[in-house]
């Protein structure tokens, strides 16, 4: 779905993108919220975390090209680097 994602953010506005994939993973938690019991139906569980997941691929490809498009070409690397860079717990 990522490369769905880049695609539509390559053809859109990226921003109207990531708002949409946040959106649908907003959609998904709440989803999860309501729905999810011990009795849950194992379908009901796939769809929503299908919703999620079609979510975050929209958010992250549309997010890494609005990243990458403010930055210098001398610098791509070091801004990928750091976009894709997690803080670490401890």
């Amino acid at each position: 779905m990522a490369t769905l994602g880049g695609r539509l953010a390559d053809r859109f506005d990226a921003r109207v993108i990531a708002s949409v994939g946040l959106t649908l993973q907003a959609v998904a938690y709440v989803l999860y919220d309501t729905l999810l019991t011990l009795t849950t139906p194992f379908y009901y569980i796939t769809i929503i975390a299908s919703i999620s997941g079609i979510g975050a691929a929209m958010f992250f490809a549309a997010n890494g090209k609005m990243v990458m498009f403010e930055v210098p070409r001398e610098m791509y690397g070091i801004a990928s680097g750091a976009n894709r860079t997690e803080p670490s717990v401890t």
